[in-house]
């Protein structure tokens, strides 16, 4: 009988051994994702200007082409960008002003 009771013995034993092992893995994991979570967030919230409210950001506000000849076709793209934190919702199109120069 003093056989199988050694046996038993190593087996429990060889257990304890690795029980730090897995609670030690387990906190590194939870420190990584808290690490991953925090960062994650600061850089979604990076490009906020305004908090509260909608704030729209225009990429050119003013447009140049210098002289161009009468009847040709000029296109522009203009991004529009909302910085706040709250959805941006127009009541009415876009307005867009142009103007000719001399």
């Amino acid at each position: 009988m003093a056989r199988y009771k050694t046996k038993l013995i190593k087996s429990v034993s060889s257990r304890r051994n690795l029980t730090p092992l897995w609670i030690a893995l387990a906190g590194l994991g939870l420190i990584l994702f808290a690490f991953w979570t925090f960062w994650s967030s600061r850089q979604l919230n990076s490009n906020l200007e305004v908090a509260g409210q909608p704030k729209l950001r225009v990429d050119q506000e003013l447009i140049n082409y210098g002289d161009v000849r009468l009847g040709t076709t000029i296109r522009s793209e203009i991004t529009l960008t909302n910085t706040g934190d709250q959805p941006l919702v127009f009541k009415r199109k876009p307005y867009v002003e142009v103007r000719e120069g001399c």
